[in-house]
């Protein structure tokens, strides 16, 4: 599966040892009982870990952190941390920093002061913020967040109050008049969001095709699926309308993200394939300027890349319909 980022929830056993658990007790995923944090490492290692999805994983166990760093070092694929207990980001930092894997980690915190301590840790860590209501974004964009997670009902909900349908039609007209360079999103919330410079993207565990590219089309530039094989027919099929009717299709997908809960693995195919990545750190937040559209080819497959309307402000350049799509500073590829 061609994945950019695994998703992994980070939790501490009682002796402070990091483990990959995303409840808070081991009793639906293991055949043991109780809170995580109340079990040594070594009592978390002996717990069957598999059988409960089939008796084909019987014995699996849970994984520590740095056993997964181990895993995925090198691989190109990165790690979105989801992190459950703020008090261990120091370790988590430390122990990221000892296996050189800065770069290929983003940490997810739940809360300002957790942003705030990862940023003061190493500020080249790339963050995420998980905002637990929509209230936090700004307190979390002002700290300096590099992303935010907005659940999809944020967004659609955003788009279907009367207050927003005004606003949205009032830029639309301003768009018109040659009073905007693009019209934004119509998810009001996503707009003044990325209209501060920072891009949005969406946890849609195991919402549909639909839902999905509802989420793309009103500016998220990455999801979050437990589906990657429906993900990736949506990524093909806004590939083939993008190619067929390019000036008319709002919207498009700079991110594919697979969850923990996939069995995600790195994308080969997609960077042999020639896709191409913008990653010049040195311009956000917005991508240069680039060459009218080119042909890129995928196997079995020729694309052209297309003009765009995104909302995320690392594409804003794209509204004018004169350059190809480019991704964020920290995108490793992007569908053309």
């Amino acid at each position: 599966m061609d994945v950019d980022v695994i998703e992994i929830d980070l939790r501490p056993t009682k002796d402070r040892e990091i483990v990959i658990l995303h409840d808070g007790t081991v009793d639906r995923t293991t055949d043991g009982t109780g809170p995580v944090s109340e079990l040594t490492l070594e009592q978390v290692k002996g717990l069957d870990a598999g059988s409960y999805v089939s008796s084909e994983f019987a014995g699996e166990r849970i994984p520590t952190y740095e056993e997964t760093l181990e895993l995925v070092k090198g691989t190109g694929v990165r790690l979105l941390l989801d992190i459950k207990d703020a008090s261990q980001v120091e370790d988590i930092v430390r122990t990221t920093e000892a296996y050189d894997m800065v770069d290929q980690v983003i940490v997810g915190p739940r809360t300002v002061q957790a942003l705030n301590d990862f940023r003061a840790l190493n500020p080249d860590l790339t963050s995420l913020g998980f905002i637990a209501t929509l209230g936090d974004a700004d307190a979390f964009i002002a700290a300096g967040v590099d992303y935010i997670r907005l659940w999809p009902d944020w967004i659609t909900g955003s788009r279907d109050s009367e207050a927003c349908q005004a606003d949205y039609a009032a830029r639309v007209a301003a768009y018109e008049n040659g009073e905007r360079a693009h019209p934004g999103s119509a998810s009001c919330m996503l707009e003044h969001i990325v209209s501060q410079g920072t891009p949005v993207w969406s946890t849609t565990n195991d919402l549909g095709y639909a839902a999905m590219d509802e989420c793309f089309r009103l500016g998220a530039t990455g999801l979050l699926s437990d589906l990657p094989v429906v993900l990736d027919q949506l990524l093909d099929d806004i590939e083939d309308q993008r190619f067929a009717t390019p000036s008319t299709t709002p919207g498009w997908p700079a991110r594919w993200i697979g969850s923990a809960r996939t069995s995600a693995s790195a994308t080969p195919r997609r960077r042999a394939a020639g896709w191409t990545v913008s990653s010049s750190k040195s311009l956000p937040p917005t991508c240069r300027r680039q060459p009218p559209p080119t042909t890129s080819r995928r196997p079995g497959r020729s694309r052209r890349s297309w003009p765009g309307h995104g909302s995320d402000p690392l594409t804003a350049h794209l509204r004018s319909g004169v350059s190809p799509p480019c991704v964020d500073p920290h995108a490793r590829s992007a569908v053309l």
